[in-house]
């Protein structure tokens, strides 16, 4: 028996997941959605092969292109997103995603977004962001004030971090990402990033680790909403001495 993509409407081997076409999940009649859920977490490569796709062509499409009319801007707004929020819906406690390229000309730097409902006044944003070498993508928390000077950047940067060693001693992260580009948004992006962690183009990880990742950095902005560290001077203190 035959799978019928939903999608694209191309027929697919009975034993095929994906659709080879589209890459969207495939449903019998008799699958439920929780049913599904497991499939994908198990052993999806969904986001793996959009990752892929864009390493491949962004760069190419930018220098002939330049401009988000570009095939792959359509891509990553439309298609990369949609799997995205799909492959995330119930399994990382998250109310919003959403995907940029840039405003007029593609960006140096692709993102994905997605925020979470937890009472966080924090300004905390997640992202998978893209280096404009296309190198490969850092799953990166970040401090959103665009008005903060560095010297503040660097306090709650420092604070945040501290916080996440102490209570999740056992989690490995980055403390900075490098994202190959020169722009006003990179830099801002690169000074305002608490926690990262880097997927080199060659080595990136099935779903299922990718979602458990997410739910890592959820945690940790969970910690810090928890806290509100920056409230206790004494703590910033110890901290600045450190540094």
């Amino acid at each position: 028996m035959s799978k019928i993509c939903n999608k694209c409407g191309k027929e697919n081997p009975e034993n095929l997941t994906f659709c080879e076409n589209c890459g969207s999940l495939l449903l019998n009649a008799q699958e439920s959605k929780k049913d599904s859920k497991k499939e994908i977490k198990r052993e999806s490569f969904v986001l793996k092969d959009d990752f892929e796709r864009i390493f491949r062509d962004y760069l190419p499409q930018r220098e002939r292109i330049g401009t988000v009319a570009a095939p792959i801007a359509y891509f990553i707004k439309e298609d990369v997103l949609a799997d995205f929020s799909y492959l995330i819906d119930g399994q990382v406690p998250c109310t919003g995603t959403s995907a940029t390229v840039g405003v007029g000309s593609l960006a140096h730097c692709p993102q994905l977004f997605f925020w979470g409902d937890y009472g966080c006044n924090l300004g905390l944003m997640f992202m998978f962001i893209f280096k404009a070498d296309m190198s490969g993508v850092y799953l990166s928390m970040r401090y959103s004030g665009r008005l903060d000077s560095d010297e503040s950047l660097k306090i709650k940067r420092d604070v945040y971090q501290y916080c996440i060693k102490e209570h999740f001693p056992e989690f490995e992260f980055l403390e900075s990402i490098d994202l190959k580009s020169d722009t006003a948004f990179s830099i801002s992006y690169e000074k305002s990033t608490i926690i990262s962690k880097f997927y080199p183009k060659d080595n990136i990880p099935f779903d299922e680790d990718l979602i458990k990742d997410m739910n890592d950095f959820i945690e940790c902005g969970k910690l810090l909403c928890k806290l509100n560290p920056l409230n206790d001077e004494e703590l910033v203190k110890k901290v600045m001495k450190k540094v």
